[in-house]
Parts: structure tokens; C-alpha cells; sequence
């Protein structure tokens, strides 16, 4: 009876042996998952804001996409020449009158740089000449810089997408945009816009019945949609 009792008791102490090891087996599976489970959510909450900045970004392209393309810039140079009679020894006068409009919702950032470059590419040097007045010179481009995107969009991130808009010699529009956040910039991005663009030179037309001629000179440009391009900035 004794020796049976002993075996009784060494039997209980190695069920309790076992349950111990199965509940240390068990807290460490369970301590792993939560290990586990804690990284993959600090992972897919970093994912998601990462999502939301992309989506800034690409809203904030599509919009200005939006608003440059389908736009038009008009201009026109009228050269208009006095000519006297032959029997006179005074030389002939000129004028010199240049005029253009651009028809977008960035008409007060792009009219002004557009007719510019009209004035030096497209209207010939001996107009000004003929006018008396300076050849103007074309800048190396116009850059509006740190731009902000306005819009009622419920996009979280939209505000903080910042842009810049720079006009080409060759009228392409060049837009770059970036999500700013605690000093980082995420998604640059480029917009870039080429223009078709046709110029006509009218032959001198006779004004009225005197001695008044006048040549024009016209350019046009259009940013279509179907020949943007995005890329990586």
C-alpha cells in the first residue's frame, strides 16, 4: 500500500510537470502572436498613410491636369506701315501693336509669360526695328514656385500636396508636384505639357484707299490632354 501511494504521488507531480510545460508552451505561442500581431498593425497603419499620400498626390495632378489642358493662348502682331508718295523724301512710319489673350483659370500666372514670349520668338526683329523700339528678349522661362492645391475635395492629405508650375521657351507647361510631411517629400511627381503651336504671317494688306499697309502675325497654342505626360519627379 505504501509503495502504491508513492506511485500515486510521483504520478501526480509529473501531471503537474506537464500541465507547467504545456501553460509555458502556451504563453509563449501566445506572447509570439501578439508580437506578431502588434508589427503587422503598426505595418498596415504605416501602409495605409503611405495609400493616402499617393492618393493626394495623384488627385492633386489630375486636378491641374485638369485646369491647364484644353486651354488656348492667342496672340497677334500687327505691323502697320504709312508709306508716302514716291516724290517725298520723308521716310515711311510704322506701328507696332501686339495683343493676346489665354482663356484658363491661369490666366493671371500665364497670360503675362506667354505674350513674352511671343513679343522675342514669333514677332520678327525687324518690327521692332521698324518701330523704333528695343527687340525684346526671352527669359530662360517663368517658375511659380511653392503652390498650394485649393480645392473642396475630402481628400485627408490634399493640403499638404505643394506644387510648382514653370513655362519652357517652346511653351511647354511643366508642373512637379510633392506631398510634404514632417520635412519629407513623398511622390514627386511631373506633369509635363507640350504645346501645338501654329504661327501664320499674312502677306501686307492695303488699309482703306491710302497709303496704310498692315502685315499680321498670329500664334496659337493648345495643351491637349491625350500629349500629356506623367512621370516620376
Amino acid at each position: 500500500m505504501r509503495r502504491a501511494a508513492r506511485k500515486l504521488k510521483s504520478r501526480r507531480g509529473a501531471s503537474i510537470i506537464i500541465a507547467l510545460l504545456v501553460m509555458l508552451i502556451c504563453i509563449t505561442a501566445g506572447t509570439a502572436a501578439l508580437t506578431a500581431a502588434s508589427a503587422n498593425a503598426g505595418r498596415y497603419t504605416h501602409m495605409a498613410e503611405d495609400q493616402q499620400r499617393y492618393l493626394a498626390v495623384s488627385s492633386a495632378v489630375k486636378l491641374i491636369r485638369g485646369e491647364l489642358c484644353g486651354r488656348n493662348f492667342t496672340a497677334m502682331a500687327e505691323m502697320e506701315e504709312n508709306r508716302l508718295p514716291s516724290d517725298e523724301t520723308e521716310q515711311p512710319t510704322f506701328q507696332l501693336d501686339v495683343t493676346s489673350s489665354y482663356d484658363g483659370v491661369f490666366e493671371p500666372w500665364l497670360k503675362e509669360p506667354l505674350e513674352e514670349l511671343f513679343r522675342a520668338d514669333a514677332v520678327p526683329e525687324e518690327w521692332w526695328a521698324n518701330a523704333g523700339l528695343a527687340f525684346p528678349t526671352a527669359a530662360g522661362g517663368t517658375t511659380y514656385s511653392g503652390l498650394a492645391v485649393e480645392t473642396d475635395s475630402d481628400e485627408p492629405l490634399l493640403g499638404q500636396v505643394r506644387w510648382e508650375l514653370k513655362l519652357e521657351e517652346d511653351y511647354t507647361i511643366t508642373a512637379r508636384f510633392w506631398l510634404e510631411d514632417d520635412g519629407e517629400r513623398y511622390y514627386p511627381t511631373v506633369l509635363t505639357l507640350p504645346a501645338a503651336v501654329e504661327e501664320t504671317t499674312s502677306d501686307p494688306q492695303r488699309v482703306g484707299a491710302g497709303q496704310r499697309w498692315r502685315t499680321t502675325k498670329t500664334l496659337t497654342a493648345r495643351w491637349d490632354e491625350a500629349e500629356a505626360v506623367i512621370g516620376q519627379g
